[in-house]
């Protein structure tokens, strides 16, 4: 069991992700033949879905505030 510091300072095995921007299972990441990852791609080894549902986030925002957005009725 981890005590608060280590959790804080725990890293994704695959893809270095501060725990504290884990956003799986509650933050809690995805444990996996004993090996916690920050989700489900990392814990199978096929794309880190963090940076797929960050990008995902920057885009929609970009939308929704960008110069057109008044002109497309999203704001």
């Amino acid at each position: 069991m981890l005590n608060d510091t280590q959790r804080r300072n725990e890293t994704c095995p695959r893809c270095h992700r501060a725990r504290s921007e884990w956003r799986s299972n509650n933050d809690e990441g995805v444990t996996l033949d004993g090996q916690t990852y920050c989700c489900e791609g990392c814990a199978q080894n096929t794309r880190c879905t963090c940076t797929l549902n960050q990008s995902a986030v920057r885009l929609e925002k970009n939308v929704l505030d960008g110069p057109d957005a008044k002109a497309k009725g999203l704001e």
